[in-house]
Order: structure tokens, then sequence, then C-alpha cells
């Protein structure tokens, strides 16, 4: 049926816009959020430093001992996967505390783009690390 201004459904009355729950309207929350972002994206930082470290580590340590598994390799190796692990704990901890903040508990893609590029980072790092063709002969050149 029809309402008074020929549209469906319409009965005349203006309904109230939707006040959404996110953004955060009070002071207290905002600043909330805003210094949980901060830290997470201090943490993720700190994790890409991480892996910046271990891949020089990696890198450094096989091409002085020319060894794939050299023992600072795979401290260069632990170095990286712990980056990832930080980036990983940071994201969870940031999505926990952004649905308590949160009445519709909806994540921030910030969050998971920035652990999946310290995912691909860390990936492609440990990739040039571990792969390493086969060693030049040592013997002398003929």
């Amino acid at each position: 049926m029809d309402g008074p201004h020929g549209r469906p459904g319409s009965n005349g009355k203006v309904r109230a816009p939707v006040r959404s729950a996110w953004p955060p309207r009070d002071a207290a929350t905002r600043g909330l959020l805003l210094a949980s972002e901060t830290a997470f994206a201090a943490w993720v930082a700190v994790a890409v430093l991480a892996i910046g470290l271990g891949l020089v580590v990696a890198k450094h340590a096989q091409a002085w001992g020319r060894n794939p598994l050299h023992p600072a390799a795979l401290l260069g190796s632990g170095a990286m996967l712990a980056g990832v692990a930080l980036a990983l704990l940071a994201a969870g901890r940031h999505g926990q505390l952004r649905a308590l903040l949160a009445a519709s508990g909806r994540p921030g893609a910030v969050a998971g783009l920035a652990v999946g590029l310290v995912v691909v980072l860390a990936w492609a790092a440990l990739a040039s690390v571990w792969a390493v063709g086969p060693e030049p002969p040592s013997g002398p050149a003929r």
C-alpha cells in the first residue's frame, strides 16, 4: 500500500538517522582507541625491524660461513619468525581491544593489512635466505 507521499511504506514521518556505534563519540574512548592504534603501529615497526635484522644476520652468516645451516643463519631465521609472531600477537591484542571499545565489534582492516604485509615480507626474506643454489667447487680453476 502506498503512503501519503506515493512511496510504498512511507507514512509521512521523518525517521531519525541511525546513529552508528563506530567511531566512538566520547573523548575517552577515542583517546584509548588512538593509543591502541599508535601502540599497534609501533609493534608492527618493531616486527619489521626484527625481520630486517634477521635477514641481514642470516645473509651475512651464509656469506661468511658458506653454509646455509650456519648457526648464525639459523639465528637470523629465528629472528625473522619472531618478528612475524610479534606482529600476529600485536594484531590479536589490537583486535581484542578494538572489539571491546566498539559496540559493533568489527576489527579494523588496517590491522589485517599490516599483518599480511609483515607475513609476506618475512616469507620473502626467508625464501631469499633458504633458496641457496649449489655451492661452487672449491678446487682450482681449470
